[in-house]
């Protein structure tokens, strides 16, 4: 297909697009399918004041067929959802060579790892995602817009694709646990090393001395009034190191009720009184389970590295899937056994002065997250 049987447009809304169409790109990613997309739209959370405006990004074929796409959007005034950017964002924002809004593609307050250039399935990709990085980059050159551009939260080989269309590539590491073989939990614990294998057992045991009862809750179970517990528990963790939600409540039961194959608490209870939980979404087409945020009413010892760390690999080993991602990494995953896996970033800079700075930082803050 040559890129002239194209015609690219954007529009600001996901209603806009064929559900059915979308999702023939999107290839089974919960965080980029229409369902997801229009549930953020549908609670709320976008406006400049909240600092979100979308603009999904879409490649027509000649009869009207939509073959690729991307959710981009206009971002203002957070950090929140970058890794190394963060630092020559901050030092551009001094220096004068960078304004908000930013334009960028990725999964709207969310830093998921998965594919954003979308590509309907049976048609090449590199081609069609080249289409949208050049169309991409016309938007985000306009007039009304700033000088750089984002492709967030991409694999290694989105990111060489990037770089061949002359993308700055950049880098930060997320936590992930990987199945290499193993049937059940006791296969699992039996091929760890001797010192994690005694972690795993000391965490179970330490959490259960709180007496608590361990459940796993799908969509179906999940109540508007377990998932304000679930949030209320979220805000405290946020408030305990400093920060605040970055979505409401509404958000979170509007992804639930659009996602209802994929849903998944995994919780402890004291009797019928929510105590701490993690929110997981399974994409079953890429048998991977999406760790969302951590939730905890009340801090007990080892409750939450259990939950973190070892029921959702029991839970993954018991229903076959693959992988795990438990966002950005820490200390305490790694402890216990997860793997720092890269994750990359794409950017394309419209002002030298921004791109040089942007080269500096990246360089003197290598490796580091």
């Amino acid at each position: 297909m040559q890129p002239m049987d194209l015609e690219l447009s954007v529009v600001n809304s996901i209603a806009e697009v064929s559900a059915a169409q979308w999702d023939a790109c999107a290839g089974g990613h919960p965080f980029v399918q229409h369902a997801f997309l229009m549930a953020l739209e549908s609670s709320g959370i976008f406006s400049r004041e909240r600092g979100v405006l979308p603009r999904y990004v879409l490649v027509k074929n000649a009869d009207q067929d939509l073959v690729a796409c991307a959710p981009a959007m206009l971002k203002w005034g957070t950090f929140r959802e970058y890794g190394p950017e963060r630092r020559w964002l901050s030092k551009g924002l001094q220096a004068g060579c960078f304004a908000w809004p930013k334009f960028q593609v990725g999964v709207p307050l969310f830093p998921v790892m998965g594919p954003k250039l979308l590509v309907r399935e049976g048609f090449s990709e590199p081609p069609l995602q080249t289409v949208l990085l050049r169309g991409l980059n016309q938007l985000a050159q306009r007039a009304d817009q700033k000088p750089v551009f984002n492709v967030m939260h991409i694999n290694e080989l989105t990111a060489r694709h990037c770089h061949s269309q002359g993308a700055l590539v950049a880098g930060e590491w997320h936590s992930m646990w990987t199945n290499t073989g193993h049937v059940d939990t006791t296969s699992y614990l039996a091929s760890l090393p001797k010192r994690r294998r005694n972690q795993f057992q000391v965490d179970r045991r330490m959490a259960n001395a709180h007496g608590l009862t361990f459940k796993v809750l799908h969509s179906h179970e999940l109540t508007d009034e377990l998932l304000a517990d679930y949030y209320e528990g979220h805000h405290r963790v946020c408030e305990r190191y400093g920060g605040q939600p970055w979505l409401p409540l509404s958000a979170y039961i509007a992804i639930v009720r659009a996602m209802p194959a994929e849903t998944i608490l995994m919780a402890y209870f004291d009797g019928p009184r929510y105590v701490a939980g993690t929110l997981n979404l399974h994409a079953r087409a890429e048998s991977t389970l999406y760790m969302l945020q951590w939730s905890e009413l009340e801090k007990l010892n080892s409750v939450a590295v259990d939950l973190l760390c070892n029921r959702s690999i029991e839970y993954a080993l018991e229903h076959g899937i693959a992988k795990i991602d438990s966002g950005l990494t820490a200390a305490h995953k790694e402890h216990r056994g997860w793997q720092n896996t890269p994750v990359f970033h794409a950017h394309w800079f419209y002002n030298d002065e921004l791109k040089n700075l942007a080269k500096q930082q990246l360089a003197r803050h290598a490796g580091q997250p």
